[in-house]
This record gives C-alpha cells, structure tokens and sequence, in this order.
C-alpha cells in the first residue's frame, strides 16, 4: 500500500490498507496509512476520521497525532493541529517532526517567538535540517530581523545548494534591504533550479524595476504572467514599467487587467489616468483620476 501511495496509485492504496485491516482491525498503522492517502487527495475530514480510528486503537501512535495535526493545520483548524503536536511531545520530547509542525502552527497563529523557539528546537535535535533553517529564517523575516533570516537561509543552502525556496527568501530579504546584486545573483539560482518558479520571476523583474532596467523588468513580469496568468501584481508592475517607458497602450492593458481583480485599489485608477492624459484622452484621465481620489479617501 504504501509503494502505491508513493506512486501516487491511491485505488491501489487504498484496497492494499482496507485489506490490512480487514486482516487486522487493530492494526493502527494502517488507518494511519489511510489517513495520510485521504491527506495526500486533500480530503481531510476523511483522512481526520481514518486517523481518529488510528488513535483509538493506539492511544500512543505518534505518527497518527502527526498526521492529524497536519490535517487539522491544512483545515485551519489551528488550535487542535497543537494540541496533537503537544500530544506527540508528551509521548516523545525528542521528535523533530513534532516541533517541527507546532513551529509552523504558532507561524500561522502569528505567535513567531514560540515558533522561533520550536525550530531552535529542531535545529538542535536535528543541526542538519536545512527545512527547520528555512521556516526559521521565515520567521526572522515576519519579525522584520532580516539579517537574522539572511543567516538561517545561507545555512539551508549550504546543507542543500538546491534549495529553491532558500534561495527564493533570501533573495527577497536582499531586495528589501537594498542589495539588488545579490538579489538578482539568488533569483538568478532560484531560476536555474526551476525554470517554471513565477514567483521568482516576479521577484526578479521587481529587482529589474528598481534597478531602473525597465526592459528587463518588463521580460520577467511576462514570464511570470505565462506561468500565472491569475498573479494581478504581475499586470500591474509590468504596467508600471511600461508607462515609466511611455508605452501608454500596453501600460493601461495591464493596469486593465489588474483592476478587474482588484477593482478598489485607487493608485491603479491614478496610474491609469496618467497613460491616458498622456494619450490626449482627457475624458477618461478624469474619470480615473475621481475614482482614485473616491478610493483613496476611505
């Protein structure tokens, strides 16, 4: 059951986990493999009942308070996903995995210190995980301690030199802090590891605009367009870019696109209206320049 649920062959899966039980109704491991089935098809309520039936047959099964609390963490239901975690801590206060997933809970409740305080935690029952480097480092980075993020992801690479989201997070936190180069070097990185990643090439392209290379900006906002065509920032940075370089037509197409998204969002109406007061269309210029002034004075 398990080779098929790697596979991804989750018929075969199942029959293979509901014949083990059948062979063995108290085998708790199977309910859990079950459960983590229905997690993996994001059917959480089934997977919480399938593991439900795992703990009442082993009240000690840490793995099934796991598995639990990640579904309960994917249904947002935050405050049980801790309390299976606590659960899996009583039972064994050396489980990485356990303080592990509390970290990225308390990140979800906004309570980083006690996050912070879990991946210390892991790091120091695991030094070499680089995924406890990276959620820590996140962490610095809700709490606006950048140079502290900068370190845990520079350590995450250097355990795994093909982490993309290491990457991904320290070349945002160079962008914030100025140090555009090294910004690009890391989107750079991002890129080569995966050539399909948008986010990085939104990222990249909002180096590129504050670098002033417009062109370029205008290339990644594309790519990150064609990857994502549901990202609006991506419409309306590009739009940005096209309208600094007088490209006023293809600017309000973006900034087209990107109000039907956000159709409240007064600076899109002012950008807009400047593209078409440099168009000689007066008309709509005003029109726009009132909605922003209406929006912008809520």
């Amino acid at each position: 059951g398990r080779a098929f649920r790697a596979l991804e062959q989750y018929r075969q899966a199942f029959d293979d986990f509901d014949k083990a039980i059948e062979l063995d109704p108290e085998n708790s491991r199977a309910y859990v493999n079950r459960g983590t089935v229905y997690k993996n098809l994001d059917q959480f309520d089934r997977a919480i009942e399938a593991l439900d039936t795992a703990v009442e047959v082993d009240s000690e099964d840490a793995q099934a308070y796991i598995e639990r609390g990640i579904c309960y963490g994917m249904s947002k239901n935050f405050a049980r996903a801790l309390e299976d975690f606590d659960k899996v801590i009583e039972l064994d206060p050396n489980n990485a995995e356990a303080y592990f997933r509390r970290g990225t809970t308390y990140g979800n409740l906004e309570e980083y210190e006690l996050a912070l305080a879990d991946f210390d935690k892991v790091i120091e029952l695991d030094p070499n995980n680089a995924k406890a480097y990276l959620w820590r480092g996140m962490t610095y980075d809700d709490l606006e301690e950048y140079e502290l993020a900068i370190a845990d992801f520079d350590k995450a690479i250097e355990l795994d030199p093909k982490y993309t989201n290491a990457y991904f997070n320290r070349g945002f936190d160079y962008f914030i802090l100025n140090r555009y180069e090294r910004a690009l070097q890391d989107f750079d990185a991002a890129l080569k590891l995966d050539p399909n990643d948008g986010m990085s090439y939104f990222q990249r392209g909002m180096v590129y605009g504050a670098l002033g290379q417009y062109e370029r900006a205008i290339k990644d906002f594309s790519a990150a367009i064609k990857i994502d065509p549901q990202v609006s920032e991506s419409y309306r940075y590009r739009g940005i870019a096209y309208s600094i370089l007088e490209q006023d037509k293809r600017a309000i197409k973006d900034f087209d696109a990107f109000i039907r998204h956000n159709p409240r969002h007064a600076v899109a109406y002012f950008n807009r209206a400047i593209c078409w007061q440099r168009l000689g269309n007066e008309a709509r210029a005003q029109a726009d320049f009132a909605k922003a002034k209406q929006l912008g004075s809520k």
